[in-house]
């Protein structure tokens, strides 16, 4: 009988339910945890909140403690100068997000190589440039514009309002020269088209010419700081040509801040901030 049922498949359907059983009885005795309740993360949606925090980009970039540079009657009346409000809400903004920035040639205040004067010249020892980097969040890559981040070594030298009018003025009028979808630009393209591009050559399209404006205001931006530069004790801030630099960043050239770093100073080197440790100037490249 037994041999019968075997053939017939019996027996093992027999096992098979006792295996199923077994199973779920480990099953039960081991639940499934409850699957993850999913919080709507919709800005758009009126009442509710992410559920992650949002990042608010520094807007100012302040030198780390360990490095500190001889003080000037003309920092001084800079910050003296400065509206109380500003001063506390910069501290306050500075003092969660600049710690992001580590002390070396990507730092918004380290000071570069001057690279736009003969190289070992009076103007190189002497000068030192900073480097404002591209905001990729403006425009993305159709074109170049600046991060409105204050290097607070620029103090003695360009003040915070002004640094950011300097930066809104370039990065609105760059925007607008090459904004592929204005209408000057679009007309410029078909005047190219049906005059075999001897309207370009010309230099009659609107690009060129803003851009021009533009090289020539920051010309005048230079002539008005070495005006004051007269009247004031003290180095000056030049802003290098756009052109020069390709537009990939704005350098903007300051005497040279002296850093000391561990209460050294050295004069044919600078500091990288690590226990005074000096880099000369032939090993950074520019």
């Amino acid at each position: 009988m037994e041999t019968a049922a075997k053939l017939a498949g019996v027996g093992d359907i027999d096992n098979l339910a006792q295996h199923n059983k077994s199973s779920s009885a480990v099953i039960e005795d081991f639940p499934l945890p409850p699957p993850p309740v999913l919080q709507n993360t919709d800005l758009e949606a009126g009442n509710n909140q992410p559920s992650y925090p949002l990042h608010r980009r520094p807007s100012r970039a302040s030198l780390p403690s360990h490095l500190s540079r001889p003080h000037s009657q003309r920092t001084q009346r800079s910050r003296q100068s400065q509206q109380p409000s500003s001063v506390s809400r910069s501290r306050s903004t500075v003092g969660t997000e600049v710690e992001e920035y580590v002390w070396g040639p990507t730092h918004p205040c380290f000071p570069h190589p001057n690279p736009h004067v003969p190289r070992g010249s009076k103007e190189e020892a002497a000068t030192r440039v900073i480097r404002v980097k591209r905001d990729w969040m403006i425009a993305g890559d159709l074109a170049p514009a600046f991060q409105n981040l204050y290097p607070e070594i620029l103090d003695p030298y360009v003040t915070e309002p002004e640094f950011r009018r300097v930066v809104e003025y370039l990065n609105t009028e760059l925007v607008a020269a090459y904004d592929p979808w204005g209408a000057r630009n679009m007309f410029d393209a078909v005047a190219g088209v049906l005059t075999g591009f001897l309207y370009e050559d010309a230099g009659l399209t609107g690009i060129k010419r803003r851009l021009d404006s533009v090289e020539k205001w920051i010309e005048d931006w230079n002539r008005e700081q070495a005006e004051k530069e007269k009247a004031e004790d003290g180095g000056r801030a030049k802003l290098i040509s756009l052109k020069r630099v390709g537009y990939l960043s704005l350098d903007i050239e300051i005497p040279d801040p002296e850093l000391d770093a561990g209460g050294d100073r050295h004069e044919e080197g600078r500091t990288d901030g690590v226990q005074g440790q000096s880099i000369p100037l032939q090993g950074i490249t520019a």
